[in-house]
């Protein structure tokens, strides 16, 4: 099965909570959910990873994987997709003719630099950038 056009959102223990990268291919990490998706159809396929913490032993990730997360921690999660979609709702508004109006564009374009630190990574490769990519288009 191609996953050339899909995108799986998945946490990640090596990011700090609430932050968001994107990365193309890659193995499973460890992670029994990529790694069955791996299995059963290709490891070609873009990650938006997002962080939640290490508990800081291996011996206690699986019970932090399924605890649920504190009132900050949530927060911060809740805020950063928060800023994540409506970065990519500038980028889309950006390709199909421009924000309604240049407040609305500069407001857009000042968020996604506010935010560019957050989502962009050094895992980005082949040349992709947020610009090319409708995630929720």
């Amino acid at each position: 099965m191609s996953l050339l056009w899909t995108y799986v959102i998945h946490d990640d223990l090596d990011l700090p909570v609430g932050q968001i990268r994107i990365k193309d291919g890659g193995g499973h990490g460890g992670h029994n959910g990529l790694r069955d998706i791996i299995k059963h159809c290709s490891a070609d396929f873009m990650r938006i990873r997002v962080g939640i913490n290490h508990p800081g032993n291996k011996d206690l990730v699986t019970s932090w994987v399924l605890t649920k997360f504190s009132k900050n921690d949530q927060n911060e999660l809740d805020n950063s997709f928060y800023r994540f979609l409506r970065a990519q709702q500038g980028n889309a508004q950006g390709r199909n003719g421009g924000a309604e109006n240049a407040e609305r564009q500069a407001a857009d374009e000042r968020l996604l630099a506010d935010t560019a630190a957050d989502v962009v990574s050094e895992d980005i490769e082949l040349g992709l950038d947020l610009d090319s990519v409708d995630f929720w288009a």
